[in-house]
């Protein structure tokens, strides 16, 4: 009887450290599912950070390429009815699809939660006044619209005020 109970003791001493062995890992799981995501949080603001950079760099080097140049002079001409030369002609267009690929790229990164929203709608305004007053931005947007994402075509399709021929 005395060897039953120490043997039905060690029973439950074993079932007690099998138990508590397995809420310490269950714990230990939670723990590590608690810091991962904190991780993932904190990648996530260094990828917004990084794409905030490369996307103010992308604005830079593209406007310091605008005042650079003659590319000013060749968009003043044309937006004033000017002819211009088959060359300057392929030089707005080149000009026109350079901006609207960054744009493409912003409406990219906004979509997968990289840009911020104000920030988005600041640009977003901004290119709205371009497509609609820059013959160049809307020619090449009506001309090549289907080499752009479909969701940038639906974005550019409802800023103008005259629709695509």
């Amino acid at each position: 009887m005395a060897s039953e109970q120490i043997e039905s003791s060690t029973k439950i001493k074993k079932i007690d450290l099998g138990q508590s062995l397995t809420i310490l890992a269950n714990l230990g799981v939670i723990a590590g599912i608690v810091f991962l995501g904190y991780e993932l949080r904190q990648n996530q603001v260094v990828v917004q950070a990084q794409t905030r950079n490369e996307i103010t760099r992308m604005f830079v080097d593209t406007e310091r390429a605008d005042i650079s140049g003659e590319m000013i002079e060749i968009i003043i001409r044309k937006e004033n009815g000017e002819e211009l030369s088959a060359a300057d002609e392929a030089r707005t267009r080149i000009w026109a699809d350079i901006w609207l690929t960054l744009f493409e790229n912003l409406d990219y990164h906004r979509r997968e939660g990289l840009y911020q929203q104000e920030e988005y709608e600041a640009q977003y305004r901004e290119l709205e006044s371009w497509i609609n007053s820059t013959d160049s931005f809307r020619e090449q947007f009506c001309e090549y619209r289907f080499e752009y994402t479909v969701s940038f075509q639906n974005v550019i399709v409802s800023m103008l005020e005259l629709p695509c021929d």
